[in-house]
C-alpha cells in the first residue's frame, strides 16, 4: 500500500533509527537518501530555529491504526517525522481553542526559509487545512519521489546554509563521498554531510561546538579590527573533521553490521580529509 504522499509503506527491515540534534530517543525513517535529507533538515531546525530534543518518524501500519493515526499517514512510509511534538500540538486536538503552533513569528519565518532551502522538498504541517494543522510535522512532498531526494541529497540548493553556525566562513560545504568510502557505507553520490548526518549524536554536537568556538573566534577578530585568516580558520575545521572522523565511520560501520577493520576506516578518513583539504585549499598540519 501507499501512503498520502505517494510512497510505498516501509517496513522495519527498511529503516534507520538516526539520534539526531539532542533527542536522545533516536527516530526511524526510510533509510538512505530519505534519511539524509530528513538528517539536514532536524540539523537546521535544531541550530537555527530551537533545540531540537524529541523526534518520532515511522510506525508500523498495525500500530498507526492503534493510536488512531490517519490510514494514510506518511509516517506509515517513513517519510515523516514529528518535531518537538510537545511544544507544536495536532490542531485536531485542541477542539473548542484557539489553535497555536508554539513557534514565535520570528520562528515561523526562519523554518518557511529553511524549507525554502529545501526547493519543497518537504511540506510543513503548520500548511495543513485548519483544522487539520500539525505544527510539529514536516514530511516528503507528494509528487517528489525517490529521484527527488536523491538529487537534494547529492547537491543541496545554491542557497544552503553552511552546517552549525559557519555561516560565512566556507560556501563549500558539500563534498562528494566517493569510492572506497561510498562502497563501504554503500552510498554512491552521497554528500559529506548527508554521510555524516548517520553518525553519532556525540560527533555532531563536538562538531557543532567547535564551530561555534571558531566563529567565535572569527567575531572577536573582526570586532578588534584585525585581519582574519579564512585559511586558517578553514584548517581548524579540517582538524576538528579529521580528530574525530575515524571514529564517525566506525560508528556507521557496526550500525551497519558491514565488516570493516580500523585501518580501512582509517584509510577512508585520511582519504576524506584530503578532499577536504584541497576544497578549502588549506595546508595539512603535520601532528
Amino acid at each position: 500500500m501507499a501512503t498520502l504522499n505517494g510512497w510505498d509503506d516501509a517496513s522495519a527491515a527498511q529503516v534507520d533509527r538516526l539520534f539526531l540534534a539532542d533527542d536522545e530517543n533516536g527516530c526511524e525513517v526510510l533509510r538512505g537518501d530519505v534519511a539524509a535529507a530528513f538528517t539536514w533538515l532536524v540539523e537546521q531546525i535544531h541550530t537555527r530555529v530551537e533545540r531540537v530534543t524529541v523526534l518520532n518518524g515511522w510506525r508500523s501500519r498495525a500500530f498507526n491504526t492503534s493510536v488512531g493515526g490517519h490510514p494514510g499517514s506518511n509516517h506509515i512510509s517513513a517519510t515523516a517525522i514529528d518535531v518537538n511534538g510537545g511544544r507544536h500540538p495536532y490542531e485536531a486536538h485542541q477542539r473548542g481553542q484557539p489553535y497555536s503552533s508554539g513557534f514565535t513569528a520570528a520562528q515561523t519565518a526562519e523554518v518557511r526559509r529553511i524549507l525554502a532551502e529545501a526547493d519543497g522538498l518537504f511540506t510543513w504541517g503548520l500548511d495543513f487545512p485548519v483544522g487539520l494543522r500539525d505544527a510539529m510535522h514536516f514530511e516528503i512532498t507528494t509528487g517528489r519521489r525517490a529521484s527527488a531526494v536523491r538529487a537534494f541529497v547529492t547537491t543541496g540548493t545554491s542557497s544552503t546554509r553552511q552546517e552549525d553556525d559557519m555561516g560565512e566562513l566556507d560556501p563549500k560545504q558539500r563534498i562528494p563521498v566517493t569510492g572506497e568510502a561510498a562502497t563501504v557505507l554503500g552510498l554512491k553520490e552521497q554528500s559529506l554531510g548527508g554521510m555524516l548526518g548517520y553518525a553519532s549524536a556525540g560527533f555532531r554536537q563536538s562538531r557543532r561546538d567547535a564551530a561555534r568556538i571558531l566563529a567565535g573566534q572569527r567575531a572577536i577578530l573582526v570586532a578588534l579590527g584585525q585581519a582574519v585568516d579564512e585559511r586558517a580558520i578553514a584548517a581548524q575545521v579540517v582538524a576538528t573533521l579529521r580528530d574525530d572522523l575515524t571514529e564517525v565511520l566506525l560508528a556507521e560501520i557496526r550500525t551497519r553490521k558491514v565488516g570493516v577493520t580500523r585501518k580501512a576506516a582509517e584509510t577512508i578518513a585520511a582519504a576524506t580529509v584530503a578532499q577536504l583539504t584541497e576544497r578549502f585549499a588549506v595546508e595539512p598540519d603535520g601532528d
